[in-house]
């Protein structure tokens, strides 16, 4: 009993930090706070549709608390300590705890696709709801003057609430419908879930870094789209894909609790191979797989080392010539 409520446990906790990577992949952000995210509320009805009510409203409490510590500058916008308050349970705390309500009102349904739908769509509207009652409460200073509040907030909120329960609603209702056995297929989808934020936000931020006049002399040089993406935005980003190719490697190569929750019994992952003979013993075959991996990782740092030693050298150099010219 103990055990399953420690899986239990850590699977919520796998679920909060997915839909925290998923939010940081935002589709389209508002002026005025709120954004269209890649489905992060999807892991937290998971969550309710596999340990029920009680554990799906403990997901999203904890989830909303770690949103509200990452956006708390949104709560200092309030004018009022009591606005801030309200804020707080409204935005966050009560906004996301009913997403974990999504499998009570899925229940009455008998085709498990369309009872997810359901659940989904009726939790989302619910979360709408919230920050509906928000839009009205603490933010009415923001409506126009020619616009009721209540219509503002209406279609405000709307405009981001409304696509992601879409999203969330379909890509819930095609999962189920699906019914994929646990096993490779499912190992694969879970792994890119989790590591595909980790190559965008490396290659996001390269984009950024971008000098904007490089693409536009591009063009005016007579190259194509199609031509300025391969011969000069590609090289320039190559440095942020590789980064997170082999940071999504490592990360994927090391991961033992998400493979475990996705795989079935004919799959069976180096990680989970070497978590499972803790118990029963390590064998010879593991400690010198271990060392080989220890080894290859030393030689890589070296490697790497040595690769880049001429070019910090240019570097320097470089640098003392500009400070004897000046």
């Amino acid at each position: 009993m103990r055990d399953q409520k420690t899986k239990t446990l850590v699977e919520c906790a796998l679920m909060v930090a997915l839909s925290t990577i998923l939010s940081f992949i935002t589709i389209y952000k508002l002026p005025q706070g709120g954004d269209i995210t890649a489905v992060s509320m999807m892991p937290l009805v998971l969550a309710s549709f596999r340990h029920g009510p009680k554990w799906g409203v403990f997901t999203g409490f904890v989830y909303g608390v770690i949103q509200m510590m990452m956006g708390f500058e949104n709560v200092m916008y309030c004018a009022t300590f009591g606005a801030m308050v309200l804020c707080v349970i409204l935005d966050y705390l009560l906004a996301y705890s009913v997403m974990g309500l999504s499998c009570v009102f899925g229940r009455g349904l008998k085709k498990r696709e369309w009872s997810v739908a359901a659940g989904v769509t009726v939790a989302g509207l619910l979360r709408y709801l919230c920050i509906f009652l928000s839009g009205i409460i603490i933010w009415r200073e923001y409506a126009p003057e020619t616009m009721p509040v209540w219509l503002y907030s209406l279609g405000y909120n709307g405009s981001y609430m409304i696509p992601e329960i879409i999203l969330g609603m379909v890509f819930m209702a095609f999962f189920s419908l699906l019914g994929l056995p646990f096993g490779m297929t499912t190992l694969v989808i879970g792994h890119t879930a989790f590591c595909i934020p980790y190559v965008f936000m490396l290659v996001k931020a390269r984009l950024v870094g971008l000098d904007k006049s490089l693409a536009e002399a591009a063009r005016d040089l007579g190259a194509g789209e199609a031509r300025g993406v391969f011969d000069l935005t590609l090289p320039l980003v190559a440095p942020a894909i590789l980064s997170g190719m082999l940071l999504s490697f490592a990360m994927s190569m090391d991961d033992v609790i998400i493979s475990i929750f996705v795989t079935g019994v004919e799959v069976n992952t180096l990680p989970i191979k070497i978590y499972s003979q803790i118990k029963f013993g390590v064998t010879p075959e593991i400690n010198a797989l271990c060392t080989l991996m220890l080894a290859a990782t030393v030689l890589l740092v070296l490697l790497s080392d040595l690769i880049g030693r001429p070019r910090r050298r240019q570097g320097a150099d470089r640098e003392k010539k500009q400070e004897v010219t000046q």
